[in-house]
C-alpha cells in the first residue's frame, strides 16, 4: 500500500486552502438555501464577462492596466458577495428570502449574461456600443427589496 504524503508546497497550501473555502462556501450556501447552480453560473459569467471585457478593450485601443482590472474584479466580487450578506442576514433574522434571493441571484446571472453578450459582439463588429447597466439595475432593485423588507419587519414589532 501506498505511504500517503503531506504536500507542503506552496501549491499545495493553496490547493489545501482552496479546498477549506469550497467546504465552508458549500455549507454556507445549504444554510440559506442557495442551489449552487445559480452561484457557479453567475461566477463562470463574471469570469467570462471579465475575460470579454479586456478583449473588449484590446479591440477598441482601450489601454488594459491592472488598475482598471483589479477594479473590475472588485466590483464582481462585491456584486457576488451582496446577496450571499442578504440571504445570511436574513436566514440569521428570521426572514423567508428562499425565492427572492434565487430571484436577486437570477437576475444578477441574467445582468452578467447581457453584458457578456455585449462584450462578445463589440470584439465581432469592433463597434462599440452603448450598454444599458443592467447591473446597477439589479442593484436598485436589491436595494429598493432591502429598504421594503426592512420597514415591514420595523412595522411588525411596533
Amino acid at each position: 500500500m501506498e505511504e500517503l504524503k503531506l504536500d507542503t508546497t506552496v501549491w499545495g497550501w493553496i490547493k489545501s486552502a482552496g479546498y477549506a473555502v469550497a467546504i465552508v462556501v458549500g455549507n454556507f450556501l445549504t444554510k440559506i438555501n442557495v442551489t449552487t447552480d445559480l452561484i457557479v453560473a453567475l461566477s463562470v459569467l463574471m469570469v467570462l464577462d471579465w475575460i470579454t471585457g479586456m478583449w473588449k478593450a484590446h479591440k477598441l485601443s482601450i489601454p488594459i492596466t491592472s488598475k482598471r482590472s483589479n477594479k473590475g474584479l472588485l466590483e464582481k466580487s462585491v456584486l457576488l458577495i451582496i446577496p450571499l450578506v442578504i440571504a445570511y442576514v436574513a436566514n440569521v433574522i428570521g426572514v423567508p428570502l428562499g425565492i427572492t434571493i434565487k430571484t436577486i441571484f437570477s437576475m444578477l446571472v441574467v445582468a452578467e449574461l447581457y453584458s457578456f453578450i455585449g462584450n462578445c459582439y463589440c470584439i465581432y463588429t469592433g463597434e462599440n456600443q452603448k450598454e444599458y447597466d443592467a447591473v446597477t439595475a439589479v442593484l436598485i432593485y436589491i436595494k429598493k427589496s432591502v429598504m421594503k423588507l426592512l420597514k415591514g419587519i420595523m412595522n411588525e414589532e411596533k
